[in-house]
């Protein structure tokens, strides 16, 4: 199973306008109506889908929901940093200052300006139209957006753009010398053997620290 991946989306009409678009998120993993695993950090949008390491740290729990056929979404929260008192003052401030202002402008600044035009067009909500024109229900849909954009997960990228590999040989058949239990004479290490962490070099320490032990040991025999 390919792990520490990027994730494609079904959503790829909207997606193609703000690929590129880095921002500190917060992506929560949803299955059958239940939340699976969240992560914080830089998302990055592409045309595609959805990449950065929060995703490269959610990817393995998704790539085995999705090995099952289950029905996964990704909910982005794009303004992580505010509890939900900070966000209801933030809409509830913001709209004093209406005025003639047109959408474009009177957001600016929120969000990226490429994310904020897609989250507009999503709410149903022209750039070029003035606030004071916009209804209620839309400018709530378009606050909504920035802390629930829902998107639906159908695959990952394959093993050719995974720096790991999920699944392999359980670990309780081998030994700590990484000799096989079940094949005397077998030396298992590295990605073969069903150990995949997560970003930050991890990988790296369990391919030279588990070479080792079984070159060593193996030598030995």
């Amino acid at each position: 199973m390919p792990a520490l991946v990027q994730l494609r989306c079904q959503e790829t009409d909207m997606l193609k306008g703000i690929a590129g678009v880095r921002a500190d998120s917060e992506i929560r993993v949803f299955c059958d109506g239940g939340e699976i695993c969240r992560e914080r950090g830089e998302l990055q949008l592409t045309d595609y889908g959805i990449s950065g390491i929060p995703i490269f740290q959610l990817s393995r729990r998704v790539n085995y929901l999705l090995r099952d056929r289950r029905n996964v979404t990704a909910q982005i929260d794009f303004l992580p940093d505010l509890t939900q008192e900070s966000y209801e003052e933030l809409q509830a401030g913001r709209k004093l200052l209406h005025g003639d202002r047109t959408a474009e402008e009177f957001f600016t600044g929120m969000l990226h300006k490429k994310l904020t035009a897609a989250l507009l067009k999503m709410a149903g909500i022209r750039l070029a139209t003035p606030m004071k024109e916009i209804p209620e229900e839309k400018i709530h849909a378009y606050y909504n957006l920035c802390r629930n954009l829902k998107l639906h997960i159908t695959e990952s990228n394959p093993y050719e753009n995974a720096q790991v590999s999920a699944g392999g040989v359980d670990v309780r058949e081998v030994k700590p010398t990484m000799e096989s239990k079940i094949c005397p004479g077998a030396y298992f290490a590295g990605e073969i053997l069903d150990v995949d962490g997560r970003c930050g070099g991890y990988n790296l320490q369990w391919a030279w620290s588990s070479g080792y032990l079984a070159g060593y040991h193996a030598a030995l025999a």
